[in-house]
């Protein structure tokens, strides 16, 4: 565990005046700063998975329409190919 010793903006200020000093804040370490948020903040999404794998952040690619409706297809044929295999055996 590291201490936390940044105070940072829960939403990016992008410069304005305002948001800097009304803004919400929160305490992180360094690492969290550096690594994490920024990267989410450079991306655009978060990329830490579920328990299941996925990505849990909504904006994340894999969870925008067409990349969803592709797993959800390939999880059906998945249970239509054993199917076919159980019957076969």
């Amino acid at each position: 565990m590291t201490a936390a010793r940044i105070v940072d903006h829960v939403e990016p200020h992008k410069g304005d005046p305002i948001a800097f000093y009304c803004s919400p804040l929160q305490s992180l370490c360094d690492p969290c700063h550096s690594r994490t948020k920024q990267g989410i903040e450079r991306r655009g999404y978060d990329t830490t998975p579920g328990l299941d794998g996925w990505p849990i952040d909504p904006a994340h690619p894999a969870n925008r329409g067409w990349a969803m409706a592709t797993v959800v297809l390939l999880a059906l044929f998945a249970v239509l190919v054993a199917l076919i295999l159980v019957e076969a055996w």
